[in-house]
């Protein structure tokens, strides 16, 4: 049985792709890096990426029966717009259709809105609605913070500020909370869910509800760095300070205030038992 996985190669999709394999599968990665080393070998194919060459997504997808798609973009930079991840996952979407795959699980996001403040968030929330309205039979994952393994950005840049700077800034109060789940969990669930018929929408959150401050403070101590007592600083924002350091702040004023500002609705839901296991 053929699937296809998009960014197959990355963080997610790398785990999903690995279960797939494991479980006896052939398995096409589309990747939007087709040269960069394949740790997979040729136990996989890889294509490109084509969303301007519609006959040949088309081709890529044909014969498989579950296409599980991790594809989005962090941030608008230079060529890269949610804009365009929103068209590319409408062609793709066209494609898998034209090309028969039967089932498409779809990575998204906690508490995706169109009325949220965050393109981020509004733009998976307009990827919902489109696989939603495909012909496609669709289970829609909706992951929380997800960490584990190297290949992880956020906590492992959390993780790399609080081994070499004295000081690490809290949005204030640091009491908002976090539901972290863990990678292993998120592929496993993928799995799971492509084997199931029913149209479903899943919030999928680890089982260990955490606030920003100790979070934080597990990232440290997994590291064996000493304790670092939280300080108010004048911008309202608060500071974990190793000992003997004077703390500082990274701005002042309400404008600071709003940039650091977490809202508490996108960062937690119930949902699908993950994990438990500390941030490493």
């Amino acid at each position: 049985m053929l699937a296809v996985v998009t960014g197959g190669l990355s963080y997610i999709g790398k785990y999903i792709t690995g279960r797939l394999l494991a479980s006896g599968q052939q398995v096409t990665v589309l990747t939007g890096h087709p040269r960069r080393e394949n740790p997979l070998g040729d136990r996989v194919t890889v294509a490109p990426f084509c969303f301007d060459d519609e006959p040949r997504l088309v081709s890529v997808l044909s014969g498989a029966a579950t296409l599980f798609n991790t594809y989005w973009v962090r941030f608008d930079r230079g060529t890269v717009s949610f804009e365009k991840a929103i068209e590319h996952t409408r062609r793709l979407i066209r494609a898998a259709e034209t090309a028969g795959v039967h089932r498409i699980v779809h990575l998204s996001v906690a508490t995706p809105s169109k009325d949220s403040p965050f393109p981020y968030f509004r733009g998976k929330a307009v990827l919902e609605n489109m696989i939603a309205e495909s012909k496609l039979s669709y289970a829609i994952i909706r992951p929380t913070l997800v960490f584990g393994g190297p290949e992880e950005i956020l906590v492992n840049n959390l993780a790399w500020l609080l081994r070499r700077f004295p000081v690490f800034a809290i949005p204030d109060p640091g009491s908002y909370r976090l539901q972290p789940i863990h990678v292993d969990e998120v592929a496993d669930l993928a799995i799971k869910v492509a084997l199931e018929g029913p149209n479903t929408i899943l919030d999928a959150a680890g089982p260990d509800i955490l606030t920003f401050e100790e979070r934080d403070g597990r990232a440290d101590q997994a590291q064996d760095q000493e304790s670092r007592p939280p300080i108010q600083g004048e911008s309202g924002c608060r500071t974990l300070v190793a000992a003997g350091r004077r703390p500082i702040c990274p701005g002042r004023g309400a404008d600071t205030r709003r940039a650091w500002r977490v809202d508490s609705r996108t960062v937690g839901v119930q949902g699908a038992a993950g994990r438990q296991g500390s941030i490493r």
